[in-house]
């Protein structure tokens, strides 16, 4: 798989199979530089199908101009064409609280349904204690 589209102004996706891990990785770059950074792979939750998106990253330098919520809805639309019922994913290890906060803020902009896990507990880069939360979007 090689899907390339573009985005918005010079944002343009690319997408390739990951074979060795049965995953997509998805490569956000602006004028040939990468800016951002997700990968994508199949899970069953019970019997309904999802795609699961880890590692979602934009450079701090990108964020707040609308591209990760972009990003996310196109992704969103290219796994539900596939016959997936959404995305899901987590919100654990960070550097900071404040970090897992943006992020949360992040998802539930996007109207994710963001639920805690509460018998399990990450660590903060720092080793601070905190939830894991799991998101859905549909």
């Amino acid at each position: 798989m090689d899907v390339r589209w573009v985005l918005r102004d010079s944002i343009r996706i690319a997408m390739y199979l990951n074979r060795r891990h049965g995953g997509v990785y998805v490569y956000l770059c602006d004028a040939n530089k990468l800016v951002g950074t997700a990968a994508l792979y199949p899970r069953v939750l019970g019997r309904t199908p999802y795609v699961e998106l880890a590692n979602f990253f934009i450079m701090e330098n990108f964020r707040g101009r609308g591209i990760g919520s972009a990003v996310v809805e196109e992704l969103l639309k290219f796994v539900k064409d596939r016959g997936y019922k959404g995305l899901m994913g987590y919100i654990l290890y960070s550097d900071s609280l404040k970090n897992i906060v943006r992020r949360l803020k992040f998802y539930f902009n996007l109207k994710a349904h963001i639920k805690i896990i509460m018998r399990e507990y990450g660590r903060t880069f720092k080793g601070t204690k905190v939830p894991v939360f799991r998101f859905f979007i549909y």
